[in-house]
C-alpha cells in the first residue's frame, strides 16, 4: 500500500464514520479539498483490502499500545488476532 492510498483509506474511512446519512465520493471531495471526485472514485475502484491489508495497516500501532505500559491486550481482541486474522497474539506470529 503506498502512503498515498493509506492516505486515502484513512481520509475515506473517518469520512464513513463520521457521516450520518448517505456517503458519496463527490460529497467526500467537497470536504477534503485536496482530492479530487476522480481520485476517491479510482481509490474505491482499486483492489479490495483484505485480512492482510488491515493487519499490515494495525500491526504496529497495536504493538506500541500493548508493550506501551506492559498491558496486555484485551480478551476479545486476541479472539479477533486469533481467528480472523490468524496471529497467535502470545508470540505476534502471523500467517503472513
Amino acid at each position: 500500500m503506498t502512503p498515498r492510498t493509506s492516505e486515502i483509506l484513512d481520509l475515506y474511512s473517518d469520512y464513513l464514520i463520521a457521516s450520518f446519512g448517505q456517503t458519496t465520493a463527490t460529497c467526500m471531495a467537497k470536504l477534503v479539498s485536496h482530492l479530487s471526485h476522480d481520485q476517491i472514485t479510482r481509490f474505491l475502484g482499486g483492489e479490495p483490502f483484505g485480512d492482510k491489508d488491515l493487519w499490515k495497516i494495525v500491526k504496529a500501532p497495536l504493538r506500541q499500545m500493548e508493550f506501551a505500559d506492559g498491558v496486555s491486550l484485551p480478551v476479545s481482541l486476541h479472539l479477533v488476532l486469533k481467528t480472523k486474522l490468524g496471529v497467535d497474539p502470545k508470540t505476534g506470529r502471523d500467517k503472513w
